[in-house]
């Protein structure tokens, strides 16, 4: 664990030295120039975010509110706590692409998740790192290249909550967006109890995609 932790903090160093986001993964000059557009005005916006405190963590809601920045051919948008307050930012581009279906990157006040979205899997990188490959049919988080599975978020349609799994045990769930879709100010989690840092990144990166690339 402690290694994953030195790797994602030192990977994150390289991020906001050289803006190198996403540099490992092969595109074409326009996605590159997406990505660029992306990682800059969302570093911009973590000062005006919330900070995600664990204390905080439950007052986080499923309204969106007003963008903090546009983007040509993007959608962007906030997702805001109770009090009407940006607890994340995000920015998602969509592709006519058979390789690949979209981009999509959301910031909360410490940490960057990015999203590529392809038919065969969606690559889930958190400040510079492979996290997983999200398989949508079954909401399996795979390690990277293998079949050795991570985490599971249960599906959406099943019922009134989303169970979030790793390792074998449940770290969180939330409320199904159809079921808040009916109540005013909903809030998105119901529980949130990762023991380690790892485990709070892959609830929060499971948790940030249903909320702002579906």
């Amino acid at each position: 664990m402690a290694t994953l932790l030195m790797m994602a903090l030192f990977g994150y160093s390289l991020y906001l030295l050289n803006g190198r986001f996403f540099s490992f993964l092969p595109f074409g000059n326009t996605v590159n120039r997406d990505i660029a557009a992306m990682q800059s005005e969302l570093q911009n916006t973590r000062t005006q975010l919330a900070p995600w405190k664990r204390e905080e963590v439950s007052l986080l809601s499923f309204n969106k509110g007003k963008p903090l920045f546009k983007l040509r051919g993007m959608d962007t948008g906030i997702i805001e706590n109770i009090y009407q307050e940006p607890m994340l930012a995000y920015a998602h581009r969509r592709y006519n692409n058979p390789k690949l279906n979209g981009l999509l990157c959301v910031q909360n006040s410490e940490h960057l998740f990015a999203y590529k979205i392809t038919d065969k899997g969606i690559t889930i990188v958190v400040n510079n790192q492979i996290l997983g490959v999200l398989q949508q049919h079954n909401g399996v988080l795979y390690y990277s290249n293998t079949n050795k599975a991570i985490a599971k978020i249960s599906d959406i349609a099943s019922g009134s909550l989303v169970h979030i799994a790793a390792y074998g045990k449940e770290i969180g769930s939330i409320q199904s967006p159809t079921v808040a879709a009916s109540q005013v100010n909903p809030r998105v989690f119901m529980t949130y109890q990762p023991t380690t840092t790892e485990e709070e990144l892959i609830l929060q990166a499971l948790v940030f995609y249903t909320l702002c690339g579906k």
